[in-house]
Formats: C-alpha cells, structure tokens, sequence
C-alpha cells in the first residue's frame, strides 16, 4: 500500500499531513491554529512522508533478503561493479534512469533504490529483519523531528 502512496505529487502529501495534523490537534483538544508537531511527537507518529519512506524501506529490505514476494524483487537491480571496490558489499541498487517529464520518475522502481541508496551503509549491512526496522525507525524519527 506504501508504494501507491510513493508516487503522489508533494501536494497530495501536503494534504494528508494537514489530515494527520488535525487529527493530533482534535486528539489532545487543541486549538484549530496550535502546532501539531509537538503533540505527534508526544504520540510517537511521524509525519506522513517518513511514514511512506519507512514501508518502502521495509519492503525493499524484505525484497533483498528473499522475503518478499518475487514481483517486488524483479522490480530491483542489484549494482555490481566490474572490479572490486569498497561499495561492493554494499547492496546498493541502480536507479533506472528515466526521464524527468514522465511518471516514470515516481514509480517504485525510481524512488525505492534512490531510498534504499541514501541510507547510512550500516543498514544495507544488516540482514536481521527486526534490527533493521528499529535502526530505520530509529533514524526515520530522527529525521523527523530534528530540532
């Protein structure tokens, strides 16, 4: 379900985060005008593109480790370069190049490997499924709420 939300346009998240914040506001009784930030954090939620990040992250885990299913794996390549580097044991993916006009630069095939890519190499390291999802949400929450 997380992959149909990975192609919204940014105003689509814009909108079900204001969702998101009003349901916090309404949750702890605050006014229409106070900030939400405060009370998501309280309640431990992210804000909904870390929460979209997050479920890809954990699908494409699943997706190297031969936990997913096989449609989800197909949609991954593995980069492998040609002689042996430092980045060779770091499960990195290639991101399709595609161009920028079409949708195509929104699809699960673009965006997760762009995600999976930019995560601190420690994580693509792991292969312990329950780890992996602390340290990401760990590191996701962080992002977050960044002060």
């Amino acid at each position: 379900m997380a992959i149909l939300y990975l192609s919204l346009p940014a105003a689509a998240i814009t909108e079900l985060q204001v969702v998101q914040n009003d349901a916090a506001r309404l949750n702890a009784k605050l006014p229409r005008r106070a900030h939400a930030s405060p009370v998501l954090q309280d309640l431990h939620c992210w804000p909904v593109l870390q929460r979209i990040q997050f479920k890809v992250l954990c699908l494409i885990f699943k997706a190297v480790y031969k936990l997913a299913p096989a449609f989800v794996k197909s949609r991954l390549v593995f980069y492998t370069p040609s002689r042996i580097l430092r980045s060779s044991s770091a499960e990195l993916l290639i991101v399709p190049r595609v161009r920028k006009a079409r949708m195509g630069g929104h699809s699960f095939a673009v965006l997760g490997p762009e995600l999976w890519n930019d995560l601190p190499a420690s994580f693509s390291l792991e292969n312990n499924y329950l780890l992996f999802w602390k340290k990401l949400k760990a590191l996701l929450f962080t992002q977050a709420w960044r002060q």
